[in-house]
């Protein structure tokens, strides 16, 4: 299962629900694989972190800002 980088992590979170993952492949533009967001992600620290240092609200958190990129 996947979801796009551009994606905001409710976005993610619907997906892995509807689909009853904890892990989702994160994919570009192109439909390349470019890393992995777990549910840990998504509900962890990782979020309230971003959303603190970029000043934005949570609903507005990308997927791209919390995945875990794939090392090339």
């Amino acid at each position: 299962y996947t979801v796009s980088a551009g994606a905001t992590i409710s976005e993610a979170s619907l997906e892995m629900h509807v689909c009853h993952v904890h892990m989702l492949l994160v994919i570009d533009d192109n439909q390349e694989t470019i890393g992995i967001i777990t549910s840990e992600d998504l509900l962890g620290e990782k979020p309230l972190k971003v959303a603190h240092d970029r000043k934005i609200r949570r609903a507005d958190i990308l997927v791209r800002m919390v995945m875990q990129p794939l090392d090339k």
